[in-house]
């Protein structure tokens, strides 16, 4: 009787510990995505590919000298899988790429900043998120014979790190997400980068950027 009394409370505690894993559930509902969302890019290794919010987003780790390493391969290689830049338009889409990055990847290196659409303007003054984007500022210069850029969406939701942007007029004209350990979302987590930023890490380097679904 002993014995079978054990196999009971054991059989009976399981179901209630294994309900006691929500988080666990929750995250892995999150790296599958029902697999729609983790079936994204199948040729590309250097990805994660997760659901928030309904929606599907990419990051990508790209080695400078690849396609991607340019905004406009960036923006290619999302338009594959029907997705663009990223471009952060309220604050609960925010908070929701702020916290899937603080569970769910190694942020011990201090200096890493992930592209977005964003990117100040400097024909318009004015932060934008842009659906075209030529590499540099020719543009910008008055004797170019290039015309200028179609104006971007106005940025009107913000969440700088205090202090930032500031350094547009150096040349620091993009918009970077930063998700060091103790940068808290509430306290600001963008910050004005140069376009071209590069990653380091030992003798490796990175363009960090991130693809977002079209609604």
């Amino acid at each position: 009787m002993y014995k079978f009394f054990l196999l009971v409370t054991c059989t009976t505690v399981v179901p209630g510990w294994a309900g006691f894993n929500r988080e666990q559930s929750i995250n892995q509902h999150e790296n599958k995505a029902l697999g729609v969302c983790s079936s994204l890019f199948p040729d590309q290794y250097y990805k994660d590919c997760f659901e928030l919010g309904g929606k599907c987003y990419c990051q990508f780790e790209a080695a400078p000298y690849e396609d991607a390493g340019t905004w406009e391969g960036k923006q290619r290689l999302c338009s594959q899988e029907n997705m663009t830049i990223l471009a952060i338009e309220t604050p609960e889409e925010d908070k929701l790429i702020y916290d899937y990055f603080q569970k769910h990847h190694d942020l011990k290196y201090s200096e890493d900043y992930y592209l977005t659409a964003g990117k100040y303007s400097e024909t318009y003054q004015r932060w934008e998120w842009i659906s075209e984007w030529r590499d540099g500022n020719s543009y910008e210069n008055e004797t170019t014979t290039l015309p200028p850029p179609a104006p971007g969406q106005p940025i009107t939701y913000t969440n700088w790190y205090p202090g930032q942007p500031s350094n547009v007029e150096d040349g620091n004209r993009c918009l970077g997400l930063m998700f060091f350990y103790g940068i808290p979302y509430e306290g600001g987590y963008w910050d004005d980068i140069d376009c071209d930023y590069i990653s380091i890490h030992g003798n490796y380097q990175f363009n960090l950027f991130i693809c977002e679904s079209v609604d």
